[in-house]
Parts: structure tokens; sequence; C-alpha cells
């Protein structure tokens, strides 16, 4: 696994946070989820709120005709020091069950990985972290892999077992048992 860097962020970090996080604030093709901090958190950029981009909180709303369909799912976004040389790691808050998403709520997905990792992984280098990624495309790669899961490798083999077995079983579960208290009108 690689060193997650906790040092201070470095001000080509913040700008870069900022500037992903402002177009995310205007792209319409993602209304589908909300961050914390706001804008005004971190800009303009001091060292009394460099610290406070370091987490982002997320509450990502369930599509349509999905099993996560009026659910709100809770994440974080935690960014290393050297962000963008560095993938930030992302952890649900909200209690999952899900192939791909570890009991502690970790998600392992490619684009959050590096070569240096994991270096038996049978991941590409193209599927892997690069700096000209951005917290949109991980956020639309975990949506899909929320709609979609990986049971071919798996981060939680109960999961991935009861998904393969059984999908109607599976998503009734996550509906009844696991998500049952995160209902949103």
């Amino acid at each position: 696994m690689a060193v997650f860097r906790t040092g201070p962020l470095r001000q080509q970090s913040v700008r870069r946070l900022a500037a992903e996080y402002m177009q995310l604030k205007n792209d319409p093709d993602t209304k589908w989820f909300e961050i914390d901090p706001e804008p005004e958190d971190f800009i303009p950029f001091s060292d009394s709120n460099i610290e406070y981009v370091r987490k982002w909180e997320i509450t990502i709303t369930g599509f349509k005709d999905t099993v996560y369909e009026g659910y709100s799912l809770k994440a974080d976004i935690y960014f290393p020091s050297d962000y963008p040389l560095s993938p930030p790691r992302v952890m649900f808050t909200t209690k999952m069950y899900h192939p791909n998403i570890y009991n502690d709520g970790r998600v392992c997905i490619s684009i959050l990985h590096t070569a240096q990792s994991d270096p038996h992984s049978d991941e590409l280098d193209t599927e892997q972290w690069t700096p000209v990624l951005s917290v949109r495309t991980i956020l639309l790669s975990i949506m899909l892999l929320l709609n979609e899961p990986n049971p071919d490798s798996p981060a939680n083999l109960d999961a991935a077992l009861h998904f393969r077995r059984n999908r109607a079983d599976y998503e009734e579960y996550v509906k009844t048992k696991i998500l049952g208290v995160h209902y949103c009108e």
C-alpha cells in the first residue's frame, strides 16, 4: 500500500482543489452530490484555512432506478499533502454493504491506486491514478461502481458472493438492512 502523505498541504494542492471545487459546483452533470467545505472556507488562501480543505465531506444522492434511489450516502475524501501527485482516499461514513467497499468504508477502485500501491496488482497503468485525474473523475467512477459493482475484484468478499449468487436478494438486503435509515425525501 502506498504511503499517504499527511504533512501540510502545499499551496499548489490548495489551488488545484479550489479550482476543482469551482468546476464541480458549476458542472450540471454533478448535481447528485454536495460537498463541504464551501469555497469561502478556503478562498482566499491562508495558513488558517489550508488544513480545512484536506477533508471534503460528500453527500451522494442515489440515482433513479438504482438500489440507492432516494438514499443519501455520506463519504469523506482525504487529500494527501502532495495532491494531485498522489491520489486521495475515499471512505464512506454511511454504513455500506458493497463488493468494492471495505467494511470500514474505504473505497476500492483502480483510480485510487498507484503502481506503487500494489506491485502485484493486475490493474493496468491506464486504470490507476495519475495527476490529470480529478475529484470529478473519482466521484463519477464511484457512482458507476455503486450502480454496477465489480464482484471480480472484491474488497468485501461476503457482499461480492451475495451479489454474484442473487443480485435481487443483494439489492433488497442493501435497501432494507443497510440503507433503511438513510432515506431522503
